[in-house]
């Protein structure tokens, strides 16, 4: 089974209401997922995949209307983009595949092309 989720995040009376729904694989198939933050609150992950590396970016008021742009950088010196950068809405998490296999340790890079900034995860190894 693989990983499903779905963040909706709306605001009532000034204040955040966020719900999330969330399918996990089974234990035997679990995969590490690590992240790293923005200093606006929005969230950037790398976790295994069956066919490679997921990258996952939760982009919350900070990063509203930006145009985001995941990339994969690997200890081994290779460097993956993904199909394309994309406009991020807050509360609206995405998710892309790098269908790359296994290429040991890795990062992902999330680069705002709006303002040049860029975060990187964690690296995991696969």
């Amino acid at each position: 089974m693989g990983t499903l989720t779905r963040t909706a995040s709306a605001l009532a009376g000034g204040a955040a209401l966020t719900t999330a729904l969330v399918l996990l694989p089974s234990a035997a198939s679990a995969a590490p997922v690590t992240c790293a933050n923005t200093s606006g609150g929005s969230t950037v992950c790398i976790g295994n995949d069956v066919d490679g590396y997921r990258a996952t970016v939760t982009p919350w008021l900070d990063l509203d209307g930006s145009t985001l742009d995941f990339n994969l950088r690997c200890a081994n010196g290779r460097w993956f983009g993904s199909e394309g950068a994309f406009r991020a809405q807050a509360g609206l998490a995405r998710s892309y595949i790098f269908q790359v296999g296994r290429q040991g340790s890795c990062f992902v890079r999330l680069i705002d092309r709006t303002t040049g900034q860029s975060w990187d995860t964690p690296s995991i190894v696969r």
